[in-house]
């Protein structure tokens, strides 16, 4: 049994590594054709475009998607009913979204792309759903192919649009919509989700499910708003004091911290299936404590090798007067790597059914996030906005770490954890500083940190090791 899990972590972590990698690699192909054949006003004004997709489009999925995701894994038989109340759910909310695009009319900026904002909200949620569904019905391989599906569209009408028609930000959202599309036929069909869609009950067979849907997901809500206060909020700010240009050079330089947050990504997707799976079984909480601890030492040692390419990614990714954003990316990738690590602990809070505490959480954050924002922004410009980002991802990583100690038991390693970031600190800014010994300050915090973290790292090794032996 203890195998069991973890094979079934590592082949779902292996399905979702390589769906979230096509996306991410379509992304980096994608960023020079966009920053090659869109101005910096024109790249800004399309990103506070999906910013705003990306506020709102949790706000009207009423966090169906993880109450759907986890009903059909501890409620097999009654799926049918589940999906199709988070469906009707969604069309009733999707209707509602609507009201946004005279108000997104009014502003000069928006007001052309006004009909994308909710189209987009709607289509992302609908694939949030059908995928959440594909998670639990054991479906989890289609997600590969529809990503794949999404990534080939998505280039392809990118090139022709952008690239070839120069459409500018016409042709960029076009481009992710119609990704969207051809990513909700291959769920569709390849799953045979329409299977689990029946309309034919009365209305009172769906209440029920209706109740516990939202008291599941309406939680997740705020806490999806508060991540993105805490991912976006700061844009609308810098391109509200130093204008779409500085926001354009902020929004790529987010580009190469992405690449932590892909593998958080890839991670958190197949961890959430087996943190709710392995909920309060015999020796779970051991379990839990053996994975965060290989989990943080692989994500600060990758966010400080990541930092000590940035120049190098920045040469490779940012076109033209776009090169000079590789300053403000080291400081975001220590952000990233603390956001990695707070995550993680919010998927206790799903498997416990505490969405009420990770909402809180995820609140405060943003609190903390919009006030630095608010004091920072202002006189440092994005440097006041990187800053924002780290000190609100801190605040919400430790009061989680003090829960998930307090509650389960779980060893989170604070005094090891405050050193890594201590020292992935210091690596950020001498890299920035200093021009000559740049290079060698980084490898040394690479060496502190793999000294920090070396128990865990001979533990690792061991295991590969007699995982390799026992083939033999």
């Amino acid at each position: 049994m203890k195998n069991n899990r973890y094979m079934t972590l590592i082949s779902n972590i292996f399905y979702f590594l390589i769906s979230t990698l096509t996306i991410k690699l379509i992304g980096y192909i994608l960023l020079p054709i966009f920053t090659s054949n869109m101005t910096t006003a024109e790249y800004g004004t399309a990103d506070v475009l999906m910013s705003t997709v990306n506020l709102f489009y949790p706000i009207s999925a009423m966090g169906l998607s993880g109450a759907v995701m986890r009903y059909a894994l501890v409620e097999k038989h009654n799926i049918a009913i589940t999906f199709t109340s988070a469906i009707k759910l969604l069309l009733l909310s999707s209707l509602l979204s609507l009201g946004m695009i005279p108000f997104l009319q009014s502003f000069s900026t928006t007001s052309a792309y006004a009909y994308f904002v909710p189209l987009l909200m709607f289509l992302n949620n609908l694939m949030g759903l059908f995928s959440s569904l594909c998670k639990g019905i054991d479906k989890t391989k289609l997600i590969v192919l529809q990503n794949l599906g999404y990534s080939i569209f998505l280039l392809g009408s990118a090139i022709l649009l952008v690239k070839i028609r120069g459409l500018g930000v016409k042709g960029y959202l076009f481009s992710y919509s119609g990704a969207c599309v051809i990513s909700l036929i291959i769920l569709i069909f390849g799953s045979r989700a329409y299977q689990y869609i029946n309309f034919g009950k009365t209305k009172q067979t769906y209440y029920p499910y209706y109740k516990k849907l939202l008291s599941y997901g309406m939680p997740l809500v705020p806490n999806s708003l508060a991540w993105w206060i805490t991912q976006m909020s700061d844009r609308y700010m810098v391109a509200y004091w130093y204008g779409a240009a500085a926001n354009g050079l902020y929004a790529v330089a987010y580009k190469i911290p992405s690449v932590i947050n892909a593998f958080v990504s890839i991670f958190m997707q197949a961890w959430q299936l087996t943190a709710i799976g392995e909920y309060k079984k015999k020796d779970s909480i051991e379990f839990y404590n053996f994975v965060y601890r290989q989990y943080c030492v692989i994500c600060d040692l990758f966010s400080s090798i990541v930092l000590i390419c940035t120049q190098i990614l920045a040469k490779i990714l940012f076109a033209n007067e776009f090169y000079l954003a590789w300053k403000y990316v080291p400081l975001l990738l220590v952000a990233a790597a603390v956001g990695s690590q707070e995550e993680y602990m919010g998927t206790y809070y799903l498997a416990d059914n505490r969405t009420n505490k990770y909402f809180i959480s995820s609140v405060i954050g943003a609190g903390i996030n919009i006030l630095m924002n608010l004091t920072l922004i202002p006189f440092f410009s994005v440097w006041g906005a990187t800053s924002a980002t780290l000190i609100s991802y801190l605040i919400v990583f430790f009061q989680r770490a003090i829960d998930m100690r307090k509650k389960l038991g779980v060893d989170i390693l604070i005094l090891k954890n405050i050193t890594s970031i201590f020292i992935l600190t210091i690596q950020a800014i001498t890299f920035v500083l200093l021009d000559s010994y740049r290079y060698l300050c980084s490898i040394l915090c690479i060496f502190a940190l793999m000294a920090l973290f070396f128990p865990e790292i001979m533990q690792m090794l061991k295991i590969i090791k007699d995982k390799i032996l026992s083939r033999h």
